[in-house]
């Protein structure tokens, strides 16, 4: 009877040196993988290839490295003055009737905003008016930008989309 006690016991040993043996395998390959993982993230990361996977991109092909991506140029940013001439330009051409929708259009093209008292066709043709008497363009800027609460390149803005459009021959002074 101790001889089978022996035996069971010796089977179950094995059987359980069997598993152990198995998960050690297990645990083994899986550290590996984790490993590895990492070791390829961290090299891709700040390292090799600027991030990009070899194997992914065919990077050992002669075809795709013929064709590689070239970078693409940054379209300039445009100066607000920039923007509020290139929205000026538009206006020309507007008919009478549809002046001082088209101001107010440019006006928030140009980030101005418009009270429901405020009325910038008024505005423009007074403006105008001074023009025609003989303020300077620079006294105007800043003549409006006092009275209005805008800044310089918001008044310049305002007195160009109001000089297009009601005073044309004025208008070069504000680009």
């Amino acid at each position: 009877m101790s001889l089978m006690l022996e035996q069971d016991h010796t089977a179950e040993a094995e059987s359980a040196e069997k598993q152990s043996f198995g998960r050690t395998v297990a645990r083994v390959l899986m550290l590996s993988v984790v490993v590895t993982a990492l070791v390829a993230g961290l090299y891709m990361a700040f390292g090799g290839n600027s991030g990009t996977d070899p194997l992914a991109t065919g990077a050992n092909s002669p075809a795709v490295t013929d064709n590689a991506a070239k970078p693409v140029a940054a379209k300039p940013q445009l100066t607000y003055e920039e923007k509020a001439a290139a929205a000026a330009d538009k206006l020309k051409g507007v008919s009478v009737a549809g002046r001082r929708t088209a101001l107010i259009n440019y006006l928030g093209k140009v980030g101005i905003k418009i009270t429901p008292a405020s009325s910038p066709a008024t505005a423009a043709t007074t403006a105008c008016d001074f023009l025609k008497d003989g303020t300077a363009p620079k006294t105007m800027i800043n003549q409006v930008a006092a009275g209005g609460g805008y800044s310089k390149q918001q008044s310049k803005a305002f007195l160009l989309g109001a000089s297009t459009l009601y005073c044309d021959g004025y208008a070069k002074n504000f680009r």
